[in-house]
């Protein structure tokens, strides 16, 4: 079986580059992750408490992310200034 990528945001820019896209994609990934997890956990509850905690663990670790430091990588990559 041939794997073939769906996820157009986790694919390589065709300019190498180009960070902003790459920190779309990442910021895109984590997005689709939390959902994940909110649905996981909601579905695990009352039936499920190991993967439940499993899932909140994850989900803590995803929220821990600053979304404030994408924000400030993406406007210090747009207007030219690199730490």
């Amino acid at each position: 079986m041939d794997f073939k990528a769906s996820q157009k945001s986790l694919q390589p820019p065709s300019k190498l580059t180009d960070v902003v896209s790459v920190i779309k994609g990442v910021i895109t990934a984590e997005e689709g992750a939390i959902a994940q997890y909110k649905k996981l956990i909601e579905l695990c509850d009352g039936v499920d408490y190991v993967t439940r905690d499993l899932c909140i663990q994850a989900l803590g670790d995803e929220n821990s992310i600053d979304a404030n430091s994408w924000a400030t990588l993406l406007n210090m990559n747009c207007i030219g200034h690199h730490p």
